[in-house]
C-alpha cells in the first residue's frame, strides 16, 4: 500500500523512485513496530538493486 506521505510530498518522482520510498518507509514501519535495531543499510541496498533491477 502506497504511503500517503509519498504521493503528497513528492508528485514529480519517477514511478521506480517512489517505489523505493514507499518500500523503505514500509520496511522502517515494520523495523519500528518490532523494535528492531539491526542495521538497515543492507535492506535497503536490496530493496534499491530489486527496483532498478
Amino acid at each position: 500500500m502506497p504511503h500517503r506521505l509519498a504521493n503528497t510530498m513528492t508528485p514529480n518522482l519517477s514511478p521506480e523512485v517512489r517505489q523505493i520510498i514507499e518500500r523503505v518507509l514500509q520496511l522502517e514501519k515494520d523495523r519500528l513496530d518490532r523494535k528492531k535495531n539491526t542495521p538497515i543499510n543492507d535492506d535497503i541496498l536490496k530493496i534499491i538493486k530489486e527496483v532498478v533491477g
